[in-house]
């Protein structure tokens, strides 16, 4: 899928105005999970990503994998985004479903462990 079909895709689910706004929540959503997930699953994820994608899941340097909870995964999109917890909530969810549908939602299923 291309940058701008998952930008679209994110944006007229989670009813956001601007391509901006679009692109800094899903930013800060896989950054988020980039933190959380091992090497090994930013592999399976990274080749359906677009590039900007790719870099904001996985990016400038290898780092060990945090384990965090979902609150605090929503709390750490919240400050990153600049969102309160609800709106992080709602948007973590859309972009979770259309990078599940982008890489596949059994690929999804692995990155919750």
């Amino acid at each position: 899928m291309r940058e701008e079909n998952f930008f679209e895709a994110v944006q007229q689910r989670a009813y956001l105005d601007s391509t901006a706004a679009v692109r800094d929540v899903t930013v800060a959503i896989l950054q988020t999970l980039g933190e959380h997930l091992s090497e090994g699953q930013e592999d399976d994820l990274a080749p359906a990503l677009p590039n900007e994608l790719t870099e904001a899941l996985i990016g400038a340097a290898p780092r060990p994998a945090e384990s965090f909870s979902f609150e605090e995964f929503i709390e750490r999109v919240s400050n990153r985004a600049g969102l309160d917890e609800s709106d992080a909530l709602q948007q973590s969810r859309v972009v979770f479903t259309v990078l599940a549908e982008t890489v596949g939602y059994r690929e999804i299923q692995g990155t919750q462990e």
